[in-house]
């Protein structure tokens, strides 16, 4: 192998590591959205913070859908 070629493959490699680097950021900065997004979105904290308004929602819920019917 020249030297030109072997310079090529050094930069190639060199490229694959910092994109291999960048990949693996982004793929943390992924799950950290997407397991704060899940916490966000806990459905048992939401009912228990006001669960007169849920009761009231599926009450209402129900009687439409109980009035569709008829």
């Amino acid at each position: 192998m020249d030297e030109v070629q072997i310079d090529k493959r050094t930069r190639l490699r060199q490229e694959i590591s910092e994109q291999q680097d960048e990949l693996e950021r982004a793929i943390l900065e992924l799950r950290g959205v997407v397991e704060s997004g899940i916490a966000r979105f806990d459905i048992r904290q939401r009912i228990a913070a006001d669960p007169l308004q849920w009761l009231a929602g599926g009450f209402v819920l129900g009687l439409m859908m109980g009035l569709r019917r008829r």
